[in-house]
């Protein structure tokens, strides 16, 4: 019944995105299974047999036209991030250590700031990132290790930013913090 509940409670509203319980919440499922370190760029962070790594970060007001796919040269242009937000661009490893597939999408990994607003990946930038890389949806199996490469949209003056990835679970059970250095 809890997992009806949940599903249900993150469709209100037209929205197909699930409903994320921030760390600071009441969910004693969430804040029990939730990894307390934070970690730093180029560290290995585990949580449930998946192992997140941030490789890189970079920030930036405008995705450069340098920056497009050799496919969509036709099209390249500079990208500017929306009034008031600035682009941060990662580029990350995960490995499944366990013995069953999983699947990384935009909610198995998003920025947090230290008021808990959450930020997702960008759909917007796929003239910039490989299909097969973009962490919208990128199957992982068993002893796999696949990069990834995000963009995120964040706004300007938000600072202390980190990268939440968790165990890519329907109903993720805990998560690991990397702090962007920004």
């Amino acid at each position: 019944m809890l997992a009806s509940t949940v599903v249900l409670a993150g469709c209100i509203g037209n929205t197909s995105q699930p409903v994320r319980v921030p760390p600071s919440s009441d969910s004693t499922t969430n804040t029990a299974t939730t990894a307390s370190k934070t970690f730093a760029i180029g560290e290995e962070a585990t949580i449930g047999g998946i192992v997140h790594k941030v490789v890189s970060v970079q920030q930036m007001d405008v995705i450069p036209a340098s920056a497009t796919l050799p496919e969509w040269e036709i099209i390249a242009e500079d990208t500017p991030a929306a009034a008031g937000f600035t682009w941060v661009h990662i580029l990350g490893e995960v490995t499944n250590t366990t013995k069953e597939p999983k699947t990384l999408t935009s909610t198995g990994v998003y920025i947090s700031d230290p008021d808990g607003n959450q930020f997702e990946v960008s759909t917007d930038t796929t003239i910039y990132v490989d299909s097969d890389k973009s962490p919208i949806y990128i199957s992982l199996q068993p002893t796999q290790t696949i990069e990834w490469d995000g963009y995120f949209q964040v706004p300007a003056d938000t600072t202390d930013l980190i990268l939440v990835g968790n165990d890519l679970s329907f109903l993720p059970e805990g998560e690991v913090r990397v702090d962007l250095g920004l």
